[in-house]
């Protein structure tokens, strides 16, 4: 299983500690839980499930991908990787975007090997929604400036995957209750009893 995640950018080999000192807004704990072949890590943020799922690129950008792991390992699955996937906003250009990600998924099929099978597969054993339904969720997870890293040396915000810079944060004192929210007109994602999507049945052995 973990060999067929690696093909889709999520590497559980790669867990190294991250190169960049950062923090959470809310001063969260965070687990570097996978990588990718860029240099890129992936972390759960917290001590609760669902954990927010937040991935930091190695050119300095960031963003959270959903809340839970399964839905995170759905748009990885299924998608044509995030910076492929977030090249424009689906509240913005649905068509345009769904028509790149297709364009994405062919050139996709000439480096991964039975694309559409290992694609197939992964989501039978591990129980993943179809990633293009998630298209809204993810774009309004990324838009959160609620998980978005901070820079400790230059106290400064990653840049986000998708959407504007979000202001600096030195005014901003490292508690939850002063840590960034959303995008204005964008709800964050909910949560817990709101309908978050359940971990994976043994995550665990994931990793």
């Amino acid at each position: 299983m973990s060999d067929a995640l690696a093909w889709f950018d999520f590497d559980v080999e790669r867990t190294e500690p991250l190169w960049d000192e950062i923090r959470m807004p809310g001063a969260e704990s965070y687990e570097v839980v996978a990588g990718d072949d860029t240099g890129g890590s992936y972390l759960l943020i917290g001590p609760d499930d669902p954990h927010p799922v937040v991935y930091i690129g190695s050119e300095g950008e960031a963003g959270l991908i959903a809340f839970g792991l399964r839905d995170a390992l759905a748009v990885l699955v299924g998608l044509p990787g995030l910076h492929n996937s977030t090249v424009v906003s689906v509240f913005e250009d649905r068509p345009r975007l769904l028509a790149w990600l297709a364009e994405c998924q062919e050139k996709r099929r000439e480096y991964i090997p039975d694309l559409v099978g290992q694609q197939e597969r992964l989501r039978s054993a591990l129980g993943l929604p179809d990633a293009h339904e998630l298209l809204p969720a993810f774009h309004t997870a990324v838009l959160n400036w609620r998980y978005l890293p901070i820079f400790v040396p230059e106290n400064t915000y990653y840049r986000p995957l998708l959407g504007p810079e979000p202001p600096d944060p030195s005014h901003r004192t490292p508690s939850s209750s002063s840590a960034p929210s959303a995008l204005p007109g964008e709800a964050p994602p909910e949560r817990g009893d709101s309908g978050a999507p359940r971990p994976i049945d043994g995550q665990t052995q994931l990793f």
